[in-house]
């Protein structure tokens, strides 16, 4: 303040005579050497001003739900405690009231009982998100943003309501091939600036495309203090038979028989019966009746393959399923084999008749699948005159060898090549 003072004294004194300007130029001059000194001394001084604002961030809560193809199955449930918790998610009675299992199964009518048996686990999803879980969503979204999202291989985002609509939800439809939990927990985490408060995971657990990096990402979230909330639908161990594996030659030759070896893994069927049948190109062509022991067994079945069958064809082995089964889809399991109806030639060079030697020349012309010629090197030229199955020497030609799909060779000399 004191140099302030100064220059405007200063300014004054300097204008204070005539000088012979006009009083008003004298004036405007001393005004404005004030003005640009006053300018240079507060820019020596660095004013600064501090703006303090502050805004309050709501953290986000996704909710996750399952639309893969295994959502689509109806849990057959026979416990009183599965039964007692499916109704529960569809808003029929209350977890929370003391009545044991047993007395609540005992309260359903028998329209939502048939409910029930009809709901599929998308179905018990969606209505968790639109009726019983309800009052829990909304006492979220008092402080919470949440959004909702479908997933199957990735998250897609149906609705970022605070509570999600009913009509969003009723057109979806279990029908995503692949599901990869983790990459999908991931990718919400991940979308916005600030991390979720936490993640809800409606899902049947089933995870048929993870990556060697889940648990990376799983151990990522509880680092970044990301909890995930899982929603388990549906039951762990459903009754179900279904094909494990088939077990089956990879090539086979026109009119032979084929064995085929079934895995089959089946609960709740024990004693039961059904039909294993094997199907070429979608025609049945052998089939058995099975018996059920429960857990994995393994069975047999064979088929022959007709004359005129040639090339590559579908194999389908299936299980008739029964009408409550919890899947269908497991029931078939589709192998391709390869049908050869040419014979093989077969080129066998040996030296001395040795016993090795008849005992392979007697397979190979047994074989009615086997074209064979043979070579003699200790025999002399006389043998290949005589028999329309023996060859003098191999063959020099590359044309000539390469019409032999498998070469044998047993006792006998370098030299003679």
């Amino acid at each position: 303040m004191a140099i302030f003072a100064g220059i405007v004294l200063l300014s004054l004194y300097l204008y204070r005579r005539p000088g012979g300007m006009p009083f008003g130029l004298r004036a405007f001059l001393a005004l404005s050497r004030i003005v640009v000194l006053a300018l240079v001394v507060a820019t020596l001084l660095e004013p600064a001003a501090i703006i303090t604002e502050s805004h309050t961030l709501s953290r986000s809560l996704p909710v996750l739900l399952d639309v893969s193809e295994s959502m689509s199955m109806k849990d057959q449930r026979k416990r009183p405690e599965d039964l007692a918790c499916a109704a529960a998610a569809l808003d029929m009675v209350s977890l929370e009231d003391d009545t044991d299992a047993d007395r609540m199964v005992m309260q359903l009518d028998a329209k939502q009982r048939q409910k029930i048996a009809t709901s599929s686990r998308l179905d018990l999803g969606k209505a968790i998100l639109t009726q019983s879980g309800r009052p829990v969503l909304e006492s979220f979204a008092e402080s919470l943003d949440l959004s909702y999202h479908t997933f199957g291989r990735s998250p897609r985002l149906i609705s970022d309501d605070n509570l999600v609509a009913t009509e969003a939800l009723a057109s979806l439809e279990a029908i995503e091939q692949e599901t990869s939990i983790a990459a999908s927990l991931e990718a919400v985490a991940s979308s916005g600036g600030v991390p979720p408060a936490g993640i809800v995971l409606l899902s049947d657990g089933i995870d048929n495309a993870s990556s060697q990096r889940s648990e990376a990402i799983l151990r990522d979230l509880g680092a970044r203090g990301i909890p995930v909330y899982a929603v388990p639908i549906g039951l762990s161990d459903p009754d179900d038979v279904s094909i494990r594996n088939v077990v089956v030659q990879e090539v086979a030759y026109s009119g032979d028989k084929v064995p085929v070896r079934v895995q089959i893994k089946s609960k709740g069927y024990e004693r039961r019966t059904a039909r294993l049948a094997v199907l070429l190109n979608d025609r049945r062509v052998s089939s058995r009746i099975v018996r059920f022991d429960g857990g994995l067994q393994f069975e047999e079945v064979d088929f022959r393959v007709d004359v005129y069958e040639k090339g590559a064809v579908q194999i389908d082995v299936l299980i008739e399923p029964f009408d409550n089964e919890i899947s269908m889809a497991n029931n078939r399991v589709s192998r391709t084999v390869r049908i050869v109806n040419e014979k093989v030639n077969v080129l066998y060079v040996e030296g001395n008749a040795r016993w090795e030697y008849r005992y392979l020349r007697a397979i190979l012309k047994r074989d009615p699948r086997i074209n064979a010629t043979f070579i003699s090197s200790n025999a002399g030229p006389e043998i290949a005159r005589n028999s329309p199955e023996h060859i003098e020497r191999f063959p020099n030609e590359r044309e000539d060898a390469f019409q032999y799909d498998l070469v044998i060779l047993g006792d006998v000399e370098a030299s003679f090549f």
